[in-house]
């Protein structure tokens, strides 16, 4: 299907980036964010990293989530709700850096999955302004 070959495109565009859509300095901190329990805290750090990313960044990873929280709108006909797709493309879009420890790498996509789900809730980088 058309839908399909562009999500594989889109991933693998994702995935072929020389540095992720978050640079891969900030990898170890979006991972100890994402085991914090207090989600008051949690969201104060991951806007604490959001306000690091410079603007080109910023607009185009807007673009991304809030495309990615338009596609789970339609999860009762996609099958893609949030989580879904964070699990499609959050390790293509949070990653350390290349030389990392591929087990430790493993171990952590499911902190991956749950910091891309939080930006694909808010369809951005930052809150909807109903949520701040």
């Amino acid at each position: 299907k058309d839908v399909d070959l562009v999500a594989a495109a889109l991933k693998a565009y994702f995935r072929e980036l020389p540095e992720p859509l978050f640079p891969s300095d900030m990898y170890s901190e979006l991972i100890e964010i994402a085991n914090l329990t207090n989600p008051n805290q949690r969201t104060e750090r991951i806007l604490a990293v959001s306000n690091r990313l410079d603007k080109e960044t910023v607009v185009f990873a807007n673009h991304i989530f809030s495309f990615l929280k338009e596609v789970a709108l339609y999860k009762e006909k996609n099958k893609m709700d949030e989580q879904n797709l964070a699990v499609v493309f959050g390790p293509n879009l949070i990653r350390p850096a290349k030389n990392s420890n591929t087990i430790e790498t493993i171990s952590d996509i499911p902190m991956v999955i749950q910091i891309t789900s939080h930006y694909i809730h808010w369809g951005g980088v930052f809150p909807p302004e109903e949520e701040t």
